[in-house]
């Protein structure tokens, strides 16, 4: 279910609704920089490696653990922790959002369950991707 139909139906409230507008707000700046980083990568490098999705993934996941542990360790307020991890960084790349977790885990203790989630985030989204081709392939072969 699409966020602000979460919002609008199951929330129900407007401090929810106001959480998820600026989460949109954060996710539209993302997505436009990772769009024009990844263009920009593309013409200045080519294709023959993902530069730019490197690029972006890695700056991800470094903007993550600088504005997760400022936003906690200065007690912002909770919408720019709404604006900036899940909206800005969230749609720059869900990258990010994988490696913190995996460190939070990590922080926690929970070795064992930051290495499954590594391996596992790994595996099934190889795999996703490889379905999906095999699925736009056949989709595009039967048309």
């Amino acid at each position: 279910m699409s966020g602000v139909f979460y919002c609008l139906l199951v929330e129900n409230s407007v401090s929810s609704f106001t959480d998820c507008i600026i989460v949109g707000i954060g996710g539209f700046f993302g997505a436009n920089t990772r769009y024009f980083i990844g263009k920009e990568a593309l013409r200045r490098y080519g294709d023959a490696f993902p530069v730019g999705t490197l690029f972006i993934n890695v700056t991800g996941s470094f903007l993550m653990g600088v504005f997760a542990t400022i936003i906690t360790l200065q007690h912002w307020e909770s919408w720019t922790k709404s604006l900036i991890t899940v909206g800005i960084l969230g749609a720059y790349t869900t990258y990010s959002t994988f490696e913190y977790e995996t460190f939070a885990l990590v922080q926690r203790g929970a070795f064992q369950k930051a290495a499954f989630n590594f391996f596992l985030s790994l595996l099934l989204g190889f795999t996703a991707l490889l379905l999906g081709v095999f699925v736009a392939k056949v989709i595009y072969h039967a048309a």
